[in-house]
């Protein structure tokens, strides 16, 4: 159940992300598989994010289970999302992330392995 509610906070995060640049014409998708998980949020916007290129980086930054704890705690009290630019932390919950735009059409896509 843990890992349920990582993934329901990481794609929320996305979630946010999208919303925060306006891109409000998205689909989300989340698989669960033995081992992790794989969230893909794409949706439509005329051009890509001003930050986008800064996104991935912080999304890139290697996963690091010592500060699960501590982004869990943030959640709680950070007051506005949108104007939170704390994506690295995001990173640290992560394994993989892949971003991309073309056509017209915004994809991030992230796995997390689940904890042995």
């Amino acid at each position: 159940m843990v890992e349920k509610e990582k993934a329901r906070r990481i794609v929320d995060e996305l979630l946010v992300y999208f919303l925060a640049h306006d891109i409000v014409d998205f689909q989300v998708n989340v698989r669960f598989h033995n081992n992790g998980f794989t969230a893909e949020i794409h949706g439509l916007c005329s051009k890509a994010p001003a930050d986008m290129d800064e996104f991935a980086k912080m999304l890139r930054i290697p996963r690091n289970p010592n500060m699960e704890d501590y982004y869990d705690e943030l959640l709680g009290t950070r007051k506005s999302h949108a104007d939170a630019r704390e994506y690295h932390l995001l990173g640290m919950m992560i394994d993989d992330a892949q971003i991309a735009y073309e056509d017209s059409e915004f994809k991030v896509k992230v796995s997390r392995k689940f904890e042995m």
